[in-house]
């Protein structure tokens, strides 16, 4: 069995959900959270075989309304948000490509929920 991770939505429910972790000063809480999701999804699942799919900064939804996901400007939460995008880059080019993953998505212009309709099974496992 193959799962699609919706990446992106994992990752800031962590962000918003868990209490701060941190390594030699860089908060490291999403990618704890995330890895550990990971396991219970394994586990739950019996499968180690995840397609890994990641929002793009750009979204053509936000073309066709310039309103989606707009949100009023908050510090605080422009903090969170920052340092989320920060561990998600490192989920996304060091962390999973380290463990062996090589079928990690970011499309231009199109959110993790789009993948799906994608054909990913293009690419090699």
């Amino acid at each position: 069995m193959k799962l699609l991770i919706d990446c992106c939505s994992i990752g800031y429910k962590i962000a918003y959900g868990m209490p701060a972790l941190s390594y030699d000063g860089s908060n490291t809480h999403i990618i704890f959270g995330f890895l550990k999701q990971l396991l219970i999804l394994a586990e739950k699942f019996s499968t180690s075989q995840f397609i890994f799919a990641w929002d793009s900064r750009q979204s053509y939804r936000k073309m066709f309304d310039p309103e989606y996901k707009r949100r009023d400007p908050d510090p605080a939460k422009e903090a969170l948000i920052n340092d989320a995008r920060r561990q998600f880059n490192l989920l996304y080019n060091d962390v999973l490509p380290m463990m062996g993953f090589k079928n990690v998505f970011m499309i231009t212009g199109y959110e993790a929920d789009d993948l799906y309709c994608l054909d990913i099974n293009a690419t090699p496992w």
